[in-house]
């Protein structure tokens, strides 16, 4: 688990990039009552914090299968993340962890697939938690679990250079398998 200074700086305007996507998208959902103080605050660092635990997962998984890999911002990515704080699609794709060194197509799929995983599992906490709640904790938290099940599903599809085509690539039964748990964590965030 190393960190370059120029990747910390990375992560942070990363970061305050979602983040903000995240409050502008609560903004914009009034509707769910999540607009008032605490709760925006505490759904705004959900977002935030989903985001940098995908990408940090790819880090550390990279770093433990003896790749080089920090976060880097894209200047084309970081423009269209800006762009959602007033538009009404909302794009995040500020940057990504980059990975370089000796790999096979197993370390490369291992490394794709543990962000997804780690959405999965932390919205699926998140939805479990929410369950026996209810009024606008529970709203907060399966917001949190919504989220979660977007970024894993967005980041799933098999097209380019998303974790999904890299993760079909190296194995289709734990892509089919990862599809399918984001598709019920979905479900249960909306039921």
């Amino acid at each position: 688990m190393r960190f370059s200074r120029v990747e910390l700086i990375h992560l942070t305007v990363g970061g305050l990039l979602v983040t903000a996507v995240g409050v502008s998208l609560v903004v914009s959902s009034a509707r769910l009552g999540l607009h008032t103080p605490l709760p925006l605050a505490v759904s705004a660092a959900l977002f935030g914090l989903s985001f940098m635990m995908h990408e940090l997962a790819h880090k550390f998984v990279a770093q433990q299968r003896g790749m080089w890999a920090e976060f880097r911002v894209y200047p084309f990515g970081a423009l269209l993340t800006l762009i959602s704080l007033i538009s009404p699609i909302k794009l995040i794709a500020p940057g990504a962890v980059v990975i370089a060194g000796p790999s096979d197509i197993g370390d490369v799929g291992k490394t794709a697939v543990a962000g997804p995983v780690t959405n999965v599992l932390f919205g699926g906490v998140l939805a479990l938690v929410s369950l026996p709640m209810s009024g606008l904790w529970a709203l907060v938290l399966s917001y949190g679990a919504l989220l979660n099940a977007w970024l894993a599903l967005f980041n799933l599809i098999p097209f380019g250079v998303l974790d999904g085509h890299k993760v079909l690539v190296w194995n289709r039964v734990v892509w089919g398998v990862l599809f399918g748990l984001s598709l019920l964590l979905l479900g249960l965030a909306l039921g």
